[in-house]
């Protein structure tokens, strides 16, 4: 197919960029690196809504290629770009914006930095992504061929195990043509991000605050403005690696309240020791849900930003623990 020589195209392309990474001279105080990357993706599905609804099996070759560059000063002002080409052959249940794009502007955004009062402060103005802690509600969308991307402007400040992130932003809206993405004028999203590396021996801490505001929500009620605030323990205990988050939602739709809350856990083990790394684990999710339809107000959890593997690729993963439990226990009995 045609895109798919398209996407081979680029892939050469990426190679080439690649290898003049860093390869640039450095004259009069700056630097110009270039990279690249492709990534083909195979999904074929066999009744794909588990028959509730009329659709036909299907395969899909999703393809994605990107060519990115950036120039950089020593009196730290840098600017990086990005384009992305991406495409989908053979179609699927539902066609979607986030498979296909004649080429457009993923990332471009003007930065600088500079070290303040022991503290490491750079800021971004532009489109850029804006990935936070574990981003589980904020999520890089890496299974679709189109990443998540805002406009806006951002600040991060480090020192030492301490990182402050600030941002302003608002979603790009995606359009298949070329270079037709727009910053989606509905939706504002705004927060901040507090990670304390070692509050205690191998223990990290993080807390925030995120705001979202979209005027074209789905409740049918109006606009909602949602604020979430969250707390998330990890680390190691022992040989064991814990993961522990708690949020809690509120604000507005139309004139009606929102509370809402949700919690993830996640923990797992080493069975052995040794060059390979066999774990068992556990992993677990808990949200809230509307108490009564009837009442005005709203207790549902929103995952603003999810991710998309929460809905299929997970249900892979367990689907592959029940099989190797199963043919476990199957040569332990005959054993």
């Amino acid at each position: 197919p045609s895109g798919l020589l398209w996407a081979s195209c680029l892939t050469i392309a990426c190679a080439v960029a690649s290898s003049f990474s860093g390869a640039m001279a450095q004259n009069h105080g700056w630097s110009i690196d270039f990279e690249g990357a492709s990534r083909l993706r195979i999904d074929a599905y066999d009744n794909p809504f588990f028959g509730l609804a009329e659709t036909q099996d299907f395969a899909s070759f999703q393809y994605r290629s990107t060519l990115a560059a950036s120039i950089r000063s020593q009196s730290g002002w840098s600017v990086y770009g990005e384009l992305g080409f991406y495409g989908e052959e053979g179609g699927g249940a539902r066609d979607r914006s986030l498979d296909r794009n004649d080429g457009d502007l993923l990332q471009g955004y003007l930065a600088y930095g500079r070290e303040m009062a022991g503290w490491t402060v750079s800021g971004r103005l532009g489109r850029q992504r804006n990935p936070q802690g574990e981003s589980r509600l904020n999520a890089a969308r890496e299974a679709p061929n189109a990443v998540r991307t805002f406009d806006g402007v951002s600040v991060v400040a480090e020192s030492g195990g301490a990182r402050l992130s600030l941002f302003a932003l608002r979603p790009v809206r995606l359009s298949p043509g070329l270079f037709d993405d727009k910053t989606n004028l509905a939706e504002a999203f705004w927060g901040a991000y507090l990670g304390r590396q070692d509050i205690r021996e191998r223990i990290n801490l993080d807390l925030y605050y995120f705001g979202r505001r979209d005027a074209r929500t789905v409740w049918a009620q109006g606009a909602e403005t949602r604020h979430s605030v969250g707390a998330r323990l990890f680390g190691r205990v022992g040989a064991t690696d814990v993961n522990i988050e708690t949020i809690y939602q509120f604000g507005k739709f139309a004139d009606n309240a929102i509370n809402a809350w949700g919690a993830a856990f996640d923990a797992n083990t080493p069975l052995t020791s040794g060059r390979r790394d066999h774990r068992l684990g556990l992993r677990g999710n808990v949200v809230s849900g509307d108490r009564d339809p009837d009442d005005g107000d709203l207790q549902t959890f929103s995952a603003i930003y999810p991710r998309f593997a929460y809905y299929f690729q997970v249900v892979v993963v367990v689907v592959v623990v029940v099989v190797v439990v199963v043919l476990v226990a199957v040569v332990a009995a005959v054993a």
